[in-house]
Order: structure tokens, then sequence, then C-alpha cells
């Protein structure tokens, strides 16, 4: 996945549950590691 945000943008990730959106905002921000998703 390649993304670029740049700073002042807002940013909207939709999907159903479960469907892993926290797990990539974590990703994005360092909060976690593609070793550590379940």
């Amino acid at each position: 996945m390649n993304l670029d945000i740049y700073r002042g943008e807002i940013l909207g990730l939709l999907g159903p549950n479960e469907a892993g959106k926290t797990t990539t905002i974590r990703m994005i921000v360092g909060r976690s590691s593609i070793t550590e998703v379940k």
C-alpha cells in the first residue's frame, strides 16, 4: 500500500466490522508491526 498524507489533511478509513481499520491505522502510525497482527 502506498499512502501520502500531508499535514492538515483529513483522512477517513471506512469498512465493515473486523475489516482491519484500527490495525491499519496502528501500523501507519507505528503502534503495531505486521508480525503483531492476529
